[in-house]
């Protein structure tokens, strides 16, 4: 039996970037496009749903305008959250987990209001600390708060999990955060002091092969070798926006995607699809 998840990540809502991007439009058509396939096994946010310039890490943040209240926000992110699970199947699971721009207090009362798999409002409190667990078919999918770049106690726990489990498959087991972790052959001029460091990725692929962030805003896959491991680091493309990698500067232009992941029960084979949503101006209109 074939499963298929679908990654969003970096929507950025609740700002226009004082008029450059229109988020709304993008959002909106990402979801038209992603519609048209529908019934996913899961669906997946991998951070920065909105874009909340005070709890931003200073090193990474560009002007947003005007703040929204924290009303405001919540609907928000309760608005995306029941977007997203519209594209879920019937037994399909909607999970998060927050970007550096967002609010985490407001995302986890979100995400109990709206049915996110295993949500709790103190899910969030702790940058770093909190891991989350679930099931696809056959495999293991763990999601880790990438905190504020040092997520050393979320794992710990998953070191903890997998080594008390003498049925976990590393294999089998894929891996979703915010930022990516720092590894060979991925390369972003612009973001590149700010991924996980290389000593979180060499303790974290003792445990996942698969790893799917978000975060730089421009799709890459790459495969790599560390601890004796072998792995793959997948980053979804943004739904706000791509940026160039090799640019100094955050160069954004208005394209968004996202990242379907397919697999079946019977071996680790792992297929991803980028979607670039070229048409999405037109898409957005279309009622």
């Amino acid at each position: 039996m074939a499963y298929k998840i679908l990654q969003l990540s970096d929507i950025h809502l609740g700002s226009d970037y004082e008029g450059n991007l229109d988020t709304k439009k993008q959002w909106k058509a990402v979801l038209k496009d992603a519609k048209i396939t529908g019934g996913y096994d899961a669906v997946i946010i991998t951070g920065d749903l909105l874009d909340d310039t005070v709890n931003v890490d200073p090193a990474n943040n560009a002007k947003s305008g005007k703040e929204l209240t924290d009303e405001g926000k919540l609907l928000k992110y309760k608005d995306i959250l029941y977007d997203a699970k519209s594209l879920c199947g019937s037994s399909g699971k909607l999970l998060v987990t927050p970007g550096n721009h967002d609010n985490r207090k407001l995302l986890a009362k979100a995400a109990v209001s709206m049915g996110v798999d295993n949500a709790r409002e103190d899910m969030f409190d702790k940058p770093g600390e909190h891991i989350q667990f679930a099931h696809i078919g056959s495999r293991t999918i763990v999601l880790i708060d990438s905190g504020n770049g040092e997520p050393y106690k979320a794992l710990a726990e998953l070191a903890y999990m997998a080594n008390r489990n003498k049925d976990w498959k590393r294999d089998m087991t894929m891996i979703f955060t915010h930022k990516p972790f720092q590894s060979p052959n991925l390369y972003h001029r612009f973001m590149k002091d700010n991924m996980l460091p290389i000593d979180v990725c060499h303790h974290a692929v003792q445990y996942a092969s698969e790893y799917f962030c978000g975060h730089l805003h421009h799709y890459a896959s790459v495969h790599a070798r560390l601890a004796d491991n072998d792995f793959c680091m997948t980053v979804a493309p943004g739904i706000q926006c791509q940026i160039d990698p090799y640019s100094a500067k955050c160069n954004a232009v208005p394209l968004p995607g996202y990242l379907t992941i397919t697999f079946n029960n019977y071996d680790s084979i792992v297929e991803k699809r980028i979607h670039i949503v070229e048409n999405w101006q037109e898409l957005a209109e279309q009622n």
